[in-house]
């Protein structure tokens, strides 16, 4: 936990803006280590996102005329 938030901590604990009981899980959840969170639905929503948009435009530019402009349409589009 950073130093200046002991001591904020210390003098709303002695100005009565919170209780010593307040003070302390504040301070335990500061100095607990920090959790991933939801860090892999993003890295899920970017990944399915990412193989959504390749596979579109692999599709439309079979279907509505070169959207992207690949430089061989048997390597950029290796699925047909």
């Amino acid at each position: 936990m950073r130093p200046p938030l002991k001591q904020e901590l210390n003098q709303w604990v002695d100005t009565g803006i919170i209780d010593q009981e307040t003070a302390d899980r504040i301070r335990a959840f500061a100095s607990s280590p920090k959790s991933p969170g939801l860090r892999w639905p993003a890295v899920l929503a970017i990944a399915f996102g990412t193989l959504m948009w390749g596979l579109a435009s692999c599709f439309s530019s079979q279907r509505t005329g070169k959207i992207f402009h690949p430089p061989s349409d048997s390597y950029w589009c290796w699925l047909w």
